[in-house]
């Protein structure tokens, strides 16, 4: 068995094409031993399509779509030093400044990583963003991640299974991290277990989206504006029928 990627653009209507598979890209072959494959994360760079998945092996892999639609091959994104027999669990990809940033979490030690491709194809070295930003606590296992690229800046969401379930922390220009804010109980006013979360820039600000574990399948969404404050979560649910839609409930992270 294997997992193939495909593609499909919105029309200017907001209808969406049957998608088709990406030119010239491999499959990801699937591995019962590691069920994370081709957990996924794309971003728009300088105009082109860059995309980041986890591998059988629990390696990140990385491709570029070409100017003709076509997609470079798979080039793995080494691992850090010290963590070469790790997997990686989670990721999440953000354009900032004309480069991609990738944020990733580690099955085994359940760190939080950082790296950057640059415009001329180099990447830098990981930097464990918890020896950055600190190490919150109540601090659990961080199971997901969220990036985006806002006003030049990298902010970061993480999911994880303490009684926060969500913080945030922002890398600035200057490539300083601030410390982590427990954005759960600000935002959530009762405890939840939290499966999954994503979020954008919009409008220059961040929108996060995040799933409970339980059979309502209830989402979340909540912004953070430019002055720092957060909005309450509201319902998803209220404005959009979701029914035929039910997570996969695994019960890993509390929120609170």
């Amino acid at each position: 068995m294997s997992m193939q990627f495909v593609q499909s653009t919105q029309q200017p209507d907001g209808s969406w094409p049957a998608p088709t598979p990406m030119k010239g890209l491999t499959e990801l072959p699937l591995s019962s031993d590691y069920f994370q494959t081709g957990r996924a994360g794309a971003a728009v760079v300088n105009g082109r399509v860059q995309l980041a998945a986890i591998d059988p092996s629990g390696r990140l892999v990385h491709t570029v779509e070409g100017p003709d639609g076509s997609w470079q091959p798979w080039g793995a994104i080494s691992a850090p030093p010290g963590l070469g027999s790790d997997k990686f669990f989670s990721l999440a990809t953000a354009e900032v400044n004309g480069e991609l940033h990738i944020v990733a979490t580690m099955w085994n030690d359940g760190s939080v990583l950082h790296t950057i491709r640059h415009a001329n194809g180099t990447w830098d070295g990981w930097g464990n963003v918890m020896g950055a930003a600190g190490t919150p606590s109540p601090w659990g296992w961080p199971h997901d991640v969220v990036a985006a690229g806002i006003n030049g800046q990298l902010q970061v969401a993480v999911v994880n299974n303490s009684q926060i379930a969500v913080y945030h922390t922002i890398r600035t220009s200057d490539g300083n991290w601030g410390g982590w804010g427990p954005i759960g109980r600000q935002i959530l006013d009762q405890p939840f277990y939290v499966c999954g979360a994503d979020g954008a820039n919009v409008n220059n600000e961040l929108h996060l989206v995040f799933e409970t574990c339980t059979d309502s399948g209830t989402l979340f969404h909540t912004i953070r504006h430019g002055n720092g404050s957060w909005d309450k979560a509201g319902y998803v649910q209220s404005a959009v029928d979701l029914s035929p839609w039910r997570p996969v409930a695994d019960g890993s992270a509390v929120g609170g």
